[in-house]
């Protein structure tokens, strides 16, 4: 809800401009869906390829060198490594929301709501 002096002068759009602004955004979506397929696609198939370890002078996929190189960064001390792999592998810890007393009841009241 818009608040303030301007948004007594907005008036909703008609049903004709609803439906077009609709329209066009569904397309951009479709669009900016494809473009992340394309691009995830691409990094699946580079993943795969392989590569020679510069340490071992052997051959392996990308995806083993990468992962490789993660927990070297990891082992290293480097935590931002180590959150990495943890929650990749679905070890991440859960969030904890902590709600004060004055919101308890107003959470309360809407979680009730919800039942209805």
């Amino acid at each position: 809800m818009l608040r303030g002096s301007n948004a007594k002068n907005l008036k909703p759009p008609s049903t004709s401009e609803a439906r077009e602004r609709g329209k066009k955004g569904g397309k951009k979506s479709g669009e900016v869906r494809a473009q992340r397929k394309l691009l995830k696609d691409e990094l699946i198939s580079l993943l795969q390829l392989e590569i020679t370890d510069s340490e071992t002078n052997r051959k392996m996929p990308t995806q083993v060198a990468i992962s490789n190189a993660l927990i070297r960064e990891a082992l290293s001390g480097d935590v931002k490594a180590f959150v990495a792999i943890r929650d990749t592998i679905g070890e991440k810890p859960a969030t904890v929301v902590s709600v004060g007393d004055d919101n308890k009841q107003i959470l309360k009241d809407y979680l009730e709501a919800l039942k209805k």
